[in-house]
């Protein structure tokens, strides 16, 4: 049977000709379903122009127009898709002329020209699909395919959504509104304008872990140089093309009164170490971290409960909390960070004194160890949301 092309469906007299004859008597009709609870359907296709809707049903059996029928195309009442499925159902004899096409389906056929000795027809440079405005035509052997442009999510065709975050000119307000919107498209790069300027940023999203939602503040990737991460003194200076860049303590302030952050996310791994990866808990110990680090505060908040570990943790350091830190020149005191300003993100944020440190300072590229070389793709990264 040929699924899918029925225009017209009525009960038949058993052991009649009547399904036979109404397709005869029906310009339209190119081939006919004899369905034997004695239901005849008329098809405006044969197998021929649509070999994909052939198949196999025990229940029906399939029958082309023996004589009469009219060429698809051939009449505004019986258009085709393109030229390329006129060529199909007429077995390739057909001559190049003007014929009805109606590529999108509206019911509106346009008589177009198909030059029939081509191999293939264009259809997106003869104007013949049915691509979203917001989509590219690329032609295919016998069709092509509809693809949405850059910022665009949809099925090419009917629809193409100018999607939250994907294009300069309709930036989020932070990768957690994308995120909460359901536009995101998974970790990468997307557009945000936390200060509401219309001068939006450029920035990586990381949209799977544990939960989504979080904007990368500081990265660096070990490449065998003596090279330290940029300590930036905007929140603006951030920039996906930085592949080494840490924010400041004054720029984690700024970013903080345009986009308030709720937590924070430390993760580094060492390929001949282990891989140090936390978050900021959500509750006041957490909170207190974040205000740390956002230079909301200089007190230096309490290590044990302000944390969880993710599920790639393997470090040592999480497991000594009461011994983290520096404060008034005296170690062990259970608390995150060294006493440092600017350079808190970077300079020992999680550390036990002589043990387990991350730092990334003075041609020191620490992730829970001591003094550990760094290998290539060692990396340091630092989320906020």
């Amino acid at each position: 049977m040929l699924k899918s092309h029925t225009f017209k469906t009525f009960q038949v007299r058993p052991g009649s000709l009547d399904c036979r004859e109404a397709c005869l008597s029906d310009n339209r009709c190119q081939s006919y379903n004899f369905v034997f609870k004695g239901i005849c359907e008329l098809n405006n296709r044969t197998k021929e122009a649509r070999p994909e809707d052939f198949v196999e049903n025990l229940e029906r059996y399939y029958m082309k127009k023996s004589s009469n029928r009219v060429s698809l195309g051939s009449i505004r009442e019986l258009p085709a898709v393109s030229c390329e499925e006129i060529k199909a159902s007429e077995g390739g004899q057909v001559a190049t002329g003007e014929f009805w096409l109606d590529p999108t389906g509206t019911g509106n056929p346009n008589l177009t020209h198909c030059d029939m000795k081509a191999k293939d027809i264009d259809e997106c440079q003869g104007g013949l699909h049915s691509c979203h405005s917001n989509a590219t035509c690329n032609n295919t052997e016998g069709s092509y395919i509809c693809t949405c442009k850059a910022g665009f999510m949809g099925d090419g065709r009917n629809s193409c959504k100018n999607t939250l975050g994907w294009n300069r000119d309709r930036p989020a307000n932070s990768c957690k509104h994308i995120l909460d919107s359901g536009d995101h498209k998974g970790d990468g790069e997307y557009w945000i304008d936390p200060d509401k300027t219309g001068n939006p940023l450029k920035v990586y999203c990381d949209m799977t872990t544990d939960g989504g939602g979080w904007l990368l503040i500081c990265t660096f990737v070990f490449n065998g140089s003596y090279e330290i991460p940029a300590l930036l003194q905007s929140h603006r200076e951030i920039d996906n093309s930085r592949s080494n860049m840490c924010l400041a303590k004054n720029a984690m302030s700024d970013l903080n009164a345009h986009l308030p952050v709720s937590q924070l996310r430390f993760h580094c791994r060492k390929q001949q170490v282990r891989t140090l990866h936390v978050t900021t808990a959500s509750n006041s110990s957490g909170k207190a971290v974040v205000e740390y680090f956002t230079g909301q505060t200089d007190t230096q908040p309490e290590a044990c409960g302000s944390f969880k570990t993710m599920d790639d943790d393997n470090s040592e350091s999480t497991k000594f909390c009461h011994r983290w830190g520096r404060e008034n020149n005296q170690y062990d005191v259970g608390k995150w960070g060294h006493g440092e300003d600017e350079d808190r993100l970077i300079n020992h944020p999680i550390f036990v004194v002589s043990r387990y440190h991350w730092v990334l300072q003075n041609r020191r590229w620490n992730c829970d160890d001591h003094n550990h070389h760094a290998s290539a793709d060692d990396f340091w990264r630092i989320f906020a949301r």
